[in-house]
C-alpha cells in the first residue's frame, strides 16, 4: 500500500499514556511500508498534524461538564439542559471533523478509542456521521469499551443510552474493527455481531531500547532520583484502576532490607483522578517511602536532554504493574522489552492473553479488596511473598538476567512490529 495516506485520530497524541505510545508505534510501522501517516488529536496533544479543538474534554470545562453529567444521574443540569449543551458540542465537533477530513484528505482513517471508551460522548456520534457521510474507508481500534468501566454503568438518561447504543461502536459498511484482546473480541461479537481483528500492543524488538542512562540523568535528578538509588518504576498515568498504592506497599516491604529505594511514577494524573493523586502522596508519606515524579514531562527529539518514556526504563531495577484492569498491557510489554523484572497483578486480560505464553513474573495474584479509603489491598500472605521475591530478584543479578532474557524472547516472538504489521495489512486492505 505504498503512498496510501493514513490519518490516525485519538483524543490526544504524542503524550506518555499507553494509547499515545502505541499510536506512535503504528505510525512507525506503517511508514516503514512507505505509507504517509498523519496524527490528529485534541489540543492537549503534542506535535499533532491536525488539532481538533473540542476533542479534549478533560481540560475543557464545558466538555467536562457534559461528560460528567452523562453518567451517575443529573447533578448540575436538567436532562433538557444537558441535551441542549450536548447537541451544541456535538455540532461543533461534527464541523471540526468535516474540516479535518477535507484538509487532510486521507485514503484511510484509523479511529482510536473514540467509539469505545465512553469518554467525550459527543465526539463519537459527530465523527461517525462524518465518516458515514464522506465514505472514507475507516478502521476503528478499541482499547477499552464503556461497558468494561464502572464509571459508565449508570447512564443519566435516554439520550445517553441512545448514543451509547448507536455509536459505541457504530456499525456500517466502510468501517472495520480492531481490538486489543480476545475477551473484548468475544463481547463485541455478542453485543454488535461484529467480527474484529485482535491487534495486540507491539514494540520493535530489533532495536536497542532507550538512550544511554547518562543522557537522561538530568530528567531523573530533577524528579528526585539520586545516584545509588534502587529504582522501582511505575510507568503509567495516575489513574485509580492502576492501583499504584500496591506498588507503594511492595516498596515499604522491600526497603526494610534494601536501602535507598525510590518509586518513580512517570505519568501524570487525569483531572478526574486528582483526588486519587493526593491520596497516593499522603499514603506514601504514611508508609515512609520516597516518591519521584516525572509527571509525563518527557520530550521528543534529538536535542540534548530530550528524553522519552522509554529512556526512563534503563534507570529501573524493578517495574510494578498492579492494575486491576488493562485493555492489554503496554507498560508490561515495555518492561519485557527493556529486560526489567516486573511485578504484576493478574488482571483478566493478562490471565487470558499474556500469562499462557509463559512469561516469568512476580505475581500479585488476582484477588484484591479495598479499604475504607478506597485503596487496594492484596492478601497479606501474597504481599509478603511478593516483597520476598522482589527483594531476591533485586539482589540476585543472575536470577534477574535469566528471568528477563526469557521474557524478552517470548515478547519478541509474539509482540514484535512484524506481528502488528501483518494485522494492519489485512485490515487496511479490507476496509
Amino acid at each position: 500500500m505504498v503512498g496510501v495516506k493514513v490519518l490516525v485520530v485519538h483524543f490526544r497524541v504524542g503524550r506518555t499514556d499507553g494509547v499515545s505510545l502505541e499510536i506512535a508505534n503504528w505510525k512507525e510501522i506503517l511508514e516503514r511500508e512507505d505509507m504517509e501517516v498523519k496524527l490528529a488529536g485534541g489540543p492537549y496533544s503534542v506535535e499533532a498534524d491536525w488539532v481538533v479543538p473540542h476533542l479534549e474534554n478533560q481540560l475543557d470545562a464545558a466538555g467536562f461538564l457534559v461528560d460528567e453529567e452523562a453518567f451517575g444521574g443529573w447533578k448540575n443540569l436538567s436532562e433538557d439542559e444537558w441535551v441542549k449543551k450536548f447537541e451544541e458540542r456535538q455540532g461543533k465537533l461534527e464541523a471540526e471533523f468535516e474540516e479535518m477530513l477535507e484538509k487532510m484528505k486521507p485514503d484511510r482513517l484509523i479511529v482510536s478509542n473514540i467509539w469505545s471508551v465512553g469518554e467525550n460522548l459527543a465526539a463519537a456520534g459527530a465523527l461517525a456521521r462524518v465518516v458515514e457521510k464522506t465514505g472514507v474507508k475507516t478502521v476503528a481500534v478499541h482499547h477499552d469499551f464503556w461497558w468494561e468501566n464502572d464509571r459508565y454503568e449508570g447512564s443519566s438518561g435516554k439520550r445517553v443510552r441512545d448514543e451509547l447504543g448507536k455509536y459505541f461502536p457504530p456499525v456500517f459498511p466502510n468501517l472495520g474493527h480492531c481490538l486489543f484482546n480476545s475477551i473484548a473480541r468475544k463481547e463485541l461479537a455478542r453485543r454488535k455481531g461484529v467480527v474484529a481483528e485482535v491487534l495486540y500492543d507491539s514494540l520493535d524488538f530489533e532495536v536497542e531500547p532507550g538512550r544511554k542512562k547518562e543522557e537522561c540523568w538530568g530528567l531523573m535528578r530533577a524528579a528526585g532520583v539520586r545516584p545509588g538509588d534502587s529504582v522501582v518504576l511505575q510507568a503509567t498515568r495516575i489513574v485509580r484502576r492502576k492501583n499504584i498504592e500496591l506498588a507503594m506497599d511492595v516498596i515499604a516491604g522491600i526497603q526494610k532490607s534494601i536501602k535507598n529505594v525510590v518509586l518513580v511514577i512517570s505519568g501524570y494524573a487525569e483531572k478526574r483522578d486528582e483526588e486519587y493523586e493526593r491520596q497516593l502522596m499522603k499514603y506514601a508519606k504514611k508508609l515512609g517511602i520516597r516518591v519521584a515524579r516525572v509527571n509525563g514531562v518527557v520530550a521528543k527529539g534529538e536535542e540534548p536532554g530530550a528524553c522519552s518514556l522509554m529512556d526512563v526504563y534503563p534507570f529501573a531495577d524493578l517495574v510494578t504493574y498492579p492494575s486491576v484492569y488493562e485493555g492489554f498491557g503496554n507498560q508490561f510489554l515495555e518492561a519485557v522489552f527493556t529486560k526489567k523484572p516486573v511485578v504484576v497483578f493478574e488482571y483478566p486480560v493478562f490471565k487470558e492473553d499474556i500469562a499462557p505464553l509463559g512469561f516469568n513474573v512476580i505475581s500479585m495474584g488476582d484477588a484484591v479488596s479495598y479499604d475504607n479509603d478506597g485503596l487496594a489491598k492484596v492478601p497479606e500472605e501474597v504481599l509478603n511473598r511478593v516483597v520476598s521475591e522482589a527483594g531476591e530478584v533485586l539482589k540476585d543479578k543472575n536470577r534477574c538476567r535469566e528471568m528477563t532474557e526469557r521474557n524478552f524472547a517470548i515478547g519478541k516472538a509474539n509482540f514484535s512490529y512484524k506481528n502488528t504489521l501483518d494485522v494492519w495489512k489485512r485490515v487496511l486492505a479490507a476496509s
